[in-house]
């Protein structure tokens, strides 16, 4: 026990009395001490003798027994009235006597600990002999706690266990109840601290105390849990492009463990291929992609310095794109041949594959795949020329192409691509371009002749006729000088695999046809509905006018400069402000540069006020015949049944069912621009009428139908879609299109 202890004591003296007898006299020594007093207060040890009458007491001496040895604390010696003290406790001894014949020997004490107590022999020596008496001193102590380590280390999910009693010195009494608290809570009862499973929250300092009916003693020990690094957040795929910089630093997403220190480690297939936090690989490939484990460690003490680890695995996956493979069954086809081309590709994820002919502009497959096949069940003309296999990778950003020229051996034919204007409508000293735009393989040789009296006959060479061709277009230009540039010309293309002829037709431009199929209806007391089809243009631009009078007056253009939207198209105008129950005459009118057709003239009696008396006149060339109601009832509904008739008929004379105006659409056109579209619904008497205004020509055998007549603006190729086009003329030497396939669609 240290001088620290703050317990209280007692002391007690068991007295053995031994009576020592000498051969002249003796001596007799009893010991006896008093009870322990508290810590740091003084403890006395008495020692007494008594001799017979004749002994002399010399010398006495305090001795501490320590297991078979005694240990000198104090002695002193008696010559008559003197006594002379040696204390090696540094302590004066008290004598209370005679010196002689008795004597009380006190030995005193100051700090009384643990290590007073035990066996003190007290001895006397006389002169006839010697006598001794031992004392036991027990003083009770509270225990001590010492050696307790100040830090313990322990493996996170591992178990603690501590014994506190190990490091405990035992007090008086010796029973002794341990507590060990952590946090300012109560842990453990016992000596021992035990948690299985310990985690890294449990970790602190613990205080272990140890107790008796004297005090306790305390003593703390750190407990250090030690656990290994963890990796989180590390996202499970990682995309890079090929041949691009791959970098991912593992510390980024590590949590240190305990101790912080951490080294890195980074595998792939088995294999270590970084040693430091930071996985980097520059310009990495395909081969290199799959799964990298990061492991991030530290080292444990209390497991012999082993490695503890944390691990996460990321799957990086190296994207990339191949210029594709296009590949065709053969380079060289003959038309109608069935024909496989693939096209195949390297990319991760799959390339969106394109095929297309470029030549064409046409895509012929298309798909999310890095292999594609088309089959071209007929080769046709239109497939010569340059395929182009493109391949899109979308997570790259980046497309690469193939090429592959397919060679098709074909007849020539007319390029529907290109727009065929067959007749031209000229002028005097105008220039007529002939042009011919053909599809063949290889290139044509072109032949241009003219029809002389139903035969064909080289182009005179002249300053009227004029040819350029390049590659597989050629145009015949001829200057219109006398009429007898009028008439049909051809022209012959030849290769090696077969030959057309294309015919064309210059014509002298005239006067408009007058309108057609014009219609009178919804009548009211202060307006009409006028309405006609558009008739052929004579081969120049038209516009039409409209003019009307009541009874009596002058006429009054209602409207002029009205478009055209092509032959066969309808045209209605709504004319308003008429006066009710009057008689009125209304009139149209084509014009073109060449100039004015003849009037259609058409009348019709407004409505009175009070009722509506309505009277519609058609064009007889509808085959309708309408009476005028004059009674009070029957006017509207006469109306309504005739309204319902001219309807029906409007829709029966368009072949095609389209719009019967689209008087928004219509626009003009050079007075110049050339014929575009086939007509053959122009009824023979006007067939007539317009060849009769016509100049007579030494062609004039060629055809009497307008079978190759177009009067859209080319521009507009839709002014005309409810006009049937013709399958070609009943004169002339030959068709159009004699050896070609059908050439209605451009599809392939």
């Amino acid at each position: 026990m240290t001088s620290e202890v703050i317990a209280s004591y007692k002391l007690h003296i068991h007295v053995f009395i031994a009576i020592i007898t000498g051969i002249e006299g003796a001596v007799t020594v009893s010991g006896s001490g008093g009870t322990g007093i508290p810590n740091q207060q003084a403890l006395t040890l008495r020692c007494s003798y008594t001799v017979t009458p004749g002994d002399v007491v010399v010398a006495f001496s305090w001795r501490k027994r320590e297991g078979s040895s005694t240990v000198n604390i104090a002695s002193g010696s008696v010559t008559g009235q003197t006594v002379v003290f040696l204390d090696t406790w540094q302590n004066k001894g008290v004598f209370v006597g005679d010196y002689t014949s008795s004597l009380d020997i006190q030995l005193p004490a100051s700090h009384v600990n643990s290590s007073h107590a035990g066996t003190y022999m007290c001895e006397v020596d006389g002169v006839s002999g010697s006598s001794y008496a031992d004392v036991n001193a027990t003083i009770l102590y509270a225990p001590s706690i010492s050696g307790l380590p100040s830090t313990y280390q322990v493996i996170e999910l591992s178990r603690l266990m501590i014994n506190c009693s190990t490091y405990t010195t035992p007090g008086n009494p010796s029973i002794s109840t341990y507590r060990w608290t952590y946090g300012g809570s109560t842990v453990s009862t016992g000596s021992v601290l035990d948690r299985s499973n310990i985690s890294r929250r449990q970790g602190g300092n613990y205080i272990c105390t140890a107790s008796n009916t004297q005090g306790s003693d305390s003593a703390s020990v750190h407990v250090d849990v030690l656990y290994a690094p963890s990796i989180s957040g590390l996202q499970g795929v990682y995309k890079v492009n090929e041949s691009s910089r791959l970098r991912i630093n593992c510390s980024t997403y590590t949590t240190p463990g305990n101790p912080p220190i951490t080294t890195y480690r980074w595998t792939h297939g088995g294999s270590t291929v970084s040693t430091g936090a930071v996985l980097d690989r520059s310009n990495i490939s395909r081969s290199q992609g799959g799964i990298y484990i990061c492991t991030a460690s530290n080292f444990l003490s209390p497991g012999g310095g082993s490695e503890q680890q944390g691990t996460a695995q990321v799957s990086v996956d190296v994207q990339y794109l191949d210029t594709p493979v296009l590949v065709f069954e053969k380079s060289e086809a003959t038309e109608n041949d069935s024909l496989t081309l693939n096209c195949n590709v390297m990319s991760h994820p799959a390339a969106e594959l394109t095929v297309l002919n470029i030549d064409n502009d046409t895509t012929l497959a298309e798909g999310n795949t890095n292999t594609i096949s088309y089959t071209i069940q007929r080769v046709q003309c239109l497939h010569n020329g340059t395929f182009v296999c493109s391949a899109y990778n979308r997570h790259t950003r980046t497309t690469t192409r193939a090429s592959y020229d397919l060679d098709v051996l074909c007849a020539p034919r007319l390029d529907t691509r290109v727009p065929f204007i067959s007749r031209l409508y000229r002028g005097l000293n105008e220039v007529a371009s002939l042009k011919a735009a053909i599809v063949c393989n290889p290139p044509p040789v072109f032949k241009w002749l003219a029809y002389l009296d139903n035969q064909l006959v080289p182009i005179p060479n002249s300053t009227s006729h004029t040819v350029i061709t390049s590659g597989q277009q050629s145009v015949l230009q001829v200057m219109v000088r006398q009429v007898s540039e009028y008439g049909k010309y051809s022209v012959e293309a030849t290769n090696d695999v077969g030959r057309t002829q294309l015919v064309y037709t210059i014509a002298p431009a005239g006067a408009p046809l007058a309108p057609d199929e014009t219609v009178i209806h919804n009548i009211t007391s202060t307006s009409v509905w006028l309405q006609w089809q558009a008739n052929f243009d004579g081969g120049s631009p038209q516009t039409f006018s409209v003019e009307y009078r009541a009874s009596g007056s002058d006429w009054r253009v209602w409207k002029q400069g009205i478009p055209d939207p092509g032959q066969g198209k309808w045209l209605i105008s709504h004319i308003n402000s008429l006066k009710p129950n009057t008689e009125y005459m209304f009139q149209i009118s084509a014009r073109n540069i060449r100039g004015t057709s003849s009037n259609v003239v058409r009348d019709a009696t407004t409505a009175g006020q009070e009722t509506c008396s309505c009277i519609t006149q058609v064009s007889d060339r509808l085959g309708i015949g309408v009476g005028v109601g004059l009674g009070v009832a029957l006017p509207m509904i006469i109306s309504l049944a005739i309204t319902s008739v001219v309807f029906y008929r409007q829709r029966s004379v368009k072949p095609r069912g389209s719009d019967a105006v689209s008087g928004k659409r219509q626009t003009s056109i050079n007075a110049d621009q050339d014929i575009h579209h086939t007509y053959s619904d122009i009824g023979d008497s006007r067939r007539s009428e317009y060849e009769d205004l016509q100049a007579s020509t030494r062609f004039r055998e060629g055809p009497k139908e307008y079978e190759h007549l177009r009067t859209t603006d080319p521009v507009r190729s839709d002014a005309y879609q409810n006009i049937p086009t013709p399958h070609g003329s009943t004169d002339g030497p030959s068709p159009l299109y004699e050896n070609q396939a059908d050439t209605s669609s451009t599809s392939f």
